[in-house]
């Protein structure tokens, strides 16, 4: 299950790798798009969606 507040999303963020971190904060804490995201970070889009997806797999 996802977790219920705040204070446990962020415990739970801080939790997961360089990479998936950065782009789950970019992603719902900043807004911005996987293309965004994938051009800040300079790496494919493919890897953003990746990243995303392992990174929300792993909070919840």
């Amino acid at each position: 299950s996802f977790p219920d507040n705040d204070g446990d999303i962020i415990k739970y963020v801080r939790t997961l790798d360089g990479k998936e971190k950065d782009v789950v904060i970019l992603k719902y804490h900043g807004g911005y798009s996987i293309r965004e995201i994938a051009l800040i970070l300079k790496i494919p889009e493919g890897e953003v969606r990746h990243s995303l997806y392992t990174g929300i797999k792993n909070i919840t």
